[in-house]
């Protein structure tokens, strides 16, 4: 009593009331808590029938497009896909997809490529290892024939092979060799000097850098492509930007196959044009230790440890000493002196 008569001052008749106050007011804050919750529930309920009405009408138009699609009438069959993708701002859902690669389906058959590769690029977005898409965009670029589309055409194909049979069947791989085949020629076809490399260069790239499975065959193939293009064209000139990426490319790959023997000439190019890069020169060294010969290791070795290249760092210092340990016993016990 003492506190309610401090918080509303009220006649002592009166305050024996205000518990019961107290009570109806916490009775109807309860009540609108359990509405305000039951509002949102009921919203989050119809949200969801809505999203199980919305799939299975996008299900619906789906088959009855496939319908049309089996009866040859494809121009009717596009107009229910659009109609079902026009439905719904979220193309990620798998049904969406689905509709998307027939949809693509039937512009080719009705000669509408570069809308075909669209919708094949869109299914691309969402899933990367769509074989489907990627083979109906990659017979869309050959129909098209648009020369600007055809590395993306080409890489398609390069993926497809890799995935051989199992993904797409005889026939279909013999064709998607043929289209690789001329994309490709196509593509390279004209070009030179830096324009030739940057081309090659993205080619090896996004060999390696396929699904992560470092596809470094394929990768040298296309840098062999541009560097030899150099050798017979340019007397091996490597000057250029992208003539450099392509030669760096090629003494990673060569590196990891443990390829010394033709990965000497590349070394002897890079430094040529980097002569103070002690990496690349560091690089050598083990390649001429590899290949034993091992004066030519010890000479650069101690070239380097006397900072004729410029100051090594701590790391490049103790690999280096480490070859001028290994060199010299090499060439005064083993060899004698006569390596």
């Amino acid at each position: 009593h003492t506190m309610a008569e401090a918080v509303f001052p009220m006649r002592r008749a009166q305050s024996q009331w205000w518990p019961h106050c107290l009570l109806l007011s916490l009775l109807v804050l309860s009540m609108v808590a359990w509405s305000e919750q039951g509002v949102e529930h009921r919203l989050a309920r119809r949200m969801d029938m809505y999203r199980l009405r919305g799939g299975a009408d996008l299900e619906a138009l789906k088959q009855r497009g496939n319908s049309l699609f089996q009866q040859g009438k494809f121009a009717d069959a596009r107009k229910v896909y659009s109609e079902a993708l026009d439905s719904t701002a979220d193309h990620k859902a798998e049904v969406c997809q689905a509709i998307l690669r027939n949809r693509a389906a039937a512009c080719m058959k009705l000669g509408e490529y570069q809308d075909a590769i669209n919708d094949c690029t869109e299914v691309l977005l969402y899933d990367t290892k769509c074989t489907k898409a990627k083979l109906r965009r990659a017979l869309a670029v050959d129909k098209l024939n648009d020369k600007s589309l055809f590395p993306m055409g080409y890489r398609d194909c390069r993926e497809l092979l890799h995935e051989g049979e199992g993904g797409i069947g005889h026939d279909t791989l013999k064709e998607v060799k043929r289209i690789f085949n001329r994309l490709r020629n196509e593509a390279v076809a004209g070009l030179k000097d830096e324009d030739l490399c940057k081309q090659i260069y993205d080619d090896a790239a996004h060999c390696i850098n396929y699904r992560k499975l470092n596809l470094i065959d394929w990768a040298l193939e296309d840098l062999n492509i541009a560097l030899n293009w150099l050798d017979d064209n340019k007397d091996g000139d490597y000057n250029g930007t992208w003539a450099q990426k392509c030669l760096e490319m090629r003494l990673d790959i060569l590196k990891q196959l443990s390829q010394y023997d033709a990965l000497g000439p590349d070394l002897d190019k890079i430094i040529e044009l980097h002569p103070q890069n002690i990496t690349y020169r560091l690089m050598r060294c083990k390649n001429w230790e590899s290949c034993e010969r091992w004066k030519k290791c010890l000479v650069e070795a101690k070239a380097i440890s006397a900072q004729t290249y410029g100051k090594p760092s701590i790391d490049e210092l103790t690999e280096c000493e480490g070859y001028i340990k290994r060199m010299t016993f090499f060439v005064e016990k083993i060899m004698g002196g006569r390596a």
